[in-house]
């Protein structure tokens, strides 16, 4: 799924990583568990956002910043209404 936003994205409007603020692309990113997986068990394409493959990495089985979670919402309501 969010390959194809990617993929989109690259040819309108770059896609940008929520913690980073990097421009992804279908070929450099990592689909990030909001919530660590550990506490949620599953995949679901609502729980899952693009992110940047080193942020992700960082990132690792922690919960976002609060900071984050305006951005989180906004991006995941962009890419339902895709």
């Amino acid at each position: 799924m969010w390959a194809a936003i990617l993929e989109l994205g690259a040819r309108q409007e770059p896609f940008r990583c929520v913690y980073s603020n990097a421009v992804l692309t279908p070929e450099r990113f990592a689909s990030d568990h909001v919530i660590p997986w550990a506490f949620v068990a599953h995949d679901q394409p609502w729980y899952l956002l693009p992110v940047l493959l080193e942020v992700n990495a960082a990132k690792s089985h922690a919960a976002p910043h609060p900071r984050y979670i305006p951005g989180l919402a906004v991006r995941q309501a962009k890419a339902l209404d895709s």
